[in-house]
């Protein structure tokens, strides 16, 4: 195996070699014309001479980037052997009969990704019990027609397993729509729920709280798409058209959020309570809020636990004990408890404290707590 990889690996680069002759000889790549705009920011001056190409619906943007696509693929076709390497690494990637991916357990349920032997993108599958027969429930594939496709980008099921959300865009557009799946029937409800952005079942599986995007008004920049994000409460069966946000921007009065950062609700099985969740984006740090589940769509029942500077990472409820990982003076992290009831994070007990050990599931602070039935886990490594 290493000397296939060997010798692939040697024809590839001889292939890139000989194609740099062949490229001289193509006509060189389409210029993207300059357009600067100026803004001031605190009294700088900032200049951005290609901001026109987010309109990608101009024409002159869609031109320029079907002339590069175009002349990338003239490089690529130049190549000598490419064709017949392509084909061989297809092979290599082709080897299994099927992977299995995003594995998700909820009730008797077993939830997976699969993508069989030639197929492009992995469908949604599901077992029940122990039994080894797996059916399927949502399949991407089928929507191919090689000009268009959907990609099925992210699944929840609710907690008993009884229903599954599942976020689709078209084309790689990363545009999604959210649809919610009977497990036990394959029958898809008939709502769906536009600007989609993700979702979590409550505990009795009946409501849907998910982040939407807000609706652009006509004119307004395509960047805009991002803010002003709200979390919204869907009932199963009902009109998505009707249903009420419940947290995010200009939502709650006691919740200040950013119209560039993200605030969703997180329903904690096995606990009375709910977690508001604020974050930018861009620092693993989050606010945190706690209201009891019965009182979320009030509004004001949201009370404030953590703001950015306490640095949480990391949190799971278990009845009224809510743990918090926290990078705030320990930069491999340490584990708070803190009461639900009366969330007062000065009053927070330190369960695990700093040490050289790191706290980390795939980044330091990060996927860290793991609620179980029996106990809380956490992951972490030695120093």
């Amino acid at each position: 195996m290493r000397r296939n990889r060997l010798v692939s690996a040697i024809c590839f680069t001889a292939c890139l070699s000989a194609s740099g002759l062949l490229n001289a000889q193509l006509a060189k790549p389409p210029v993207a014309p300059v357009q600067t705009v100026f803004d001031t920011y605190f009294g700088q001056k900032v200049e951005d001479p290609y901001r026109y190409m987010e309109n990608q619906k101009d024409p002159a943007v869609i031109a320029w980037m079907k002339a590069q696509a175009d002349y990338t693929r003239a490089v690529l076709d130049s190549m000598p052997g490419r064709k017949e390497f392509a084909a061989r690494m297809q092979t290599y990637m082709n080897a299994a009969e099927f992977t299995v991916s995003d594995v998700q357990l909820a009730g008797k349920f077993t939830f997976f990704r699969k993508r069989k032997q030639g197929q492009n993108m992995a469908a949604l599958y599901v077992r029940e019990g122990t039994d080894p027969r797996e059916r399927l429930l949502f399949d991407p594939n089928k929507f191919d027609t090689g000009d268009h496709h959907i990609s099925l980008d992210q699944y929840t099921p609710s907690w008993e397993g009884k229903y599954v959300l599942i976020g689709a865009s078209a084309g790689g557009s990363e545009e999604q729509t959210a649809h919610i799946v009977e497990t036990a029937t394959g029958r898809e409800l008939p709502e769906s729920l536009e600007r989609f952005l993700g979702g979590v079942f409550s505990l009795d599986g009946e409501t849907v709280y998910y982040l939407q995007r807000q609706k652009l008004a006509p004119g307004a920049p395509p960047t805009d798409k991002y803010k002003k994000s709200r979390t919204y409460a869907h009932k199963l069966g009902t009109d998505a058209g009707t249903d009420q946000a419940v947290f995010g921007f200009d939502v709650c009065p006691g919740v200040r959020v950013g119209e560039d950062e993200f605030a969703f609700v997180t329903p904690m099985p096995n606990s009375s309570y709910a977690l508001g969740i604020v974050n930018n984006g861009a620092e693993p740090a989050q606010e945190v809020y706690v209201a009891l589940l019965s009182a979320i769509g009030s509004k004001t029942s949201w009370k404030k636990l953590a703001s950015y500077g306490d640095k949480i990472t990391d949190l799971a409820l278990i009845g009224s004990d809510l743990y918090l990982v926290t990078l705030k003076d320990a930069p491999n992290g340490k584990i708070l408890r803190v009461s639900a009831d009366a969330p007062d994070l000065s009053k927070a007990e330190i369960v695990l404290p700093a040490s050289s050990a790191v706290l980390t599931g795939n980044y330091v602070g990060q996927n860290v707590l793991r609620p179980a039935k029996d106990a809380l886990y956490k992951i972490g490594r030695a120093s």
